[in-house]
């Protein structure tokens, strides 16, 4: 049971891109099921760290609930 969860919780469908606001570079990712709230990525072409607050997408956080 433990392996199925860890499956499920690394499942690609649900990762979320972040990216740089400036270059549009590719520095992070998250899981849409939980959001990120003050992350802080740091974009090596800028030199400098961006701090993201993105709330979880509610389509996913149902879908964890029934499972």
């Amino acid at each position: 049971m433990d392996d199925k969860k860890n499956t499920q919780k690394q499942n690609p469908v649900f990762m979320r891109e972040v990216r740089c606001p400036v270059h549009n570079l590719l520095i992070g990712r998250y899981d849409a099921r939980d959001g990120l709230i003050n992350a802080t990525f740091y974009c090596p072409k800028c030199g400098r760290e961006y701090t993201f607050t993105i709330k979880r997408e509610q389509n996913f956080a149902t879908y964890r609930k029934k499972s």
